[in-house]
């Protein structure tokens, strides 16, 4: 009887979580925790209640306790590699996933996830075979279909990715990144006022999404439209500061406008992050070549 009157009491700080109160159920799920350390579903939902609150430590402190005492957890193990993903640590999160469908063999958001991981893995073809299983399973996926685009994008078959892109959107015309990842598929088809059209649409959706706020930088910049391009990449800036690609696209489109003080700059603050980049030497070393100092563009060059 004691064992239902718990589990009743767990259900109840839960939907008052999910109603809204959660400071209030945030502190009962934490009493509730102390007095009964064995139940994993408590802890679990004290992890997943400190996730959405932001206590991103104590969030990773319970899944790995469940993960750690309940060997078929799916759950925990589900949002720690969604945590490790969104940090980039593919490897991790692929070992995580790959528990998760030993204990789910075909749970298909998981599946796509595995391919998610794969493309940024670069180890396409895996990723290619993941997302088609994921697919089969859920053929209105957009989710999933924007992820084989953007693999099919990888693999440079712009033609084909453009026709997936279309289809994710046709599907959910709300969800963003396809735009965004149309737009480079387009890009690479020279199809560039399209692809600020489609950029567009995608930021009328979300303005502060920075993937495509970077695209459209890069498409004005590709066509030297360096005063459209250069307020997008200093935007970016205010979010992400020590950004390398950024800088150095500053310094590439304030170089092209021939603002050669700030091209400088942001050339200098790219090679502060990673002085070692191909990309970097080529364009510095041009800097250099233009101004005159050919001993160090010949260092750039050389260095390459």
């Amino acid at each position: 009887m004691s064992k239902i009157i718990d589990s009743l009491l767990l259900t109840h700080i839960i939907e008052d979580f999910q109603n809204g109160n959660t400071e209030k159920a945030f502190i009962r799920i934490e009493d509730y925790t102390k007095k009964f350390p064995r139940d994993y579903a408590a802890k679990y939902n004290y992890g997943l209640m400190a996730d959405k609150m932001g206590y991103v430590e104590l969030a990773i402190k319970n899944y790995t306790f469940v993960m750690k005492k309940d060997s078929k957890h799916w759950q925990s193990r589900n949002n720690m590699y969604l945590y490790l993903f969104k940090n980039k640590k593919y490897k991790e999160a692929l070992k995580l996933i790959d528990e998760v469908l030993i204990i789910k063999p075909d749970y298909q958001p998981v599946l796509r996830d595995k391919a998610h991981v794969y493309f940024y893995l670069k180890k396409l073809d895996l990723a290619l075979q993941f997302i088609d299983k994921s697919i089969k399973l859920n053929p209105k996926d957009y989710i999933a279909i924007n992820i084989l685009g953007m693999i099919y994008n990888g693999l440079r078959e712009y033609s084909k990715a453009k026709k997936i892109f279309l289809h994710a959107i046709n599907l959910n015309e709300k969800y963003y990144p396809s735009y965004s990842n149309l737009a480079k598929c387009l890009t690479e088809l020279n199809e560039r006022a399209e692809a600020i059209n489609h950029l567009k649409k995608c930021l009328s959706i979300n303005p502060d999404f920075l993937e495509a706020i970077n695209n459209l930088a890069n498409v004005h910049s590709t066509e030297g439209n360096y005063e459209e391009a250069i307020p997008l990449y200093l935007k970016i800036l205010e979010k992400e500061g020590g950004h390398f690609q950024i800088n150095l696209n500053l310094g590439i489109a304030y170089f092209g406008k021939k603002d050669f003080h700030n091209a400088k700059k942001y050339f200098e603050i790219a090679s502060s992050i990673d002085s070692h980049n191909d990309e970097l030497k080529k364009n510095y070393g041009l800097y250099f070549l233009y101004k005159q100092d050919y001993k160090k563009a010949w260092e750039m060059t050389d260095g390459r």
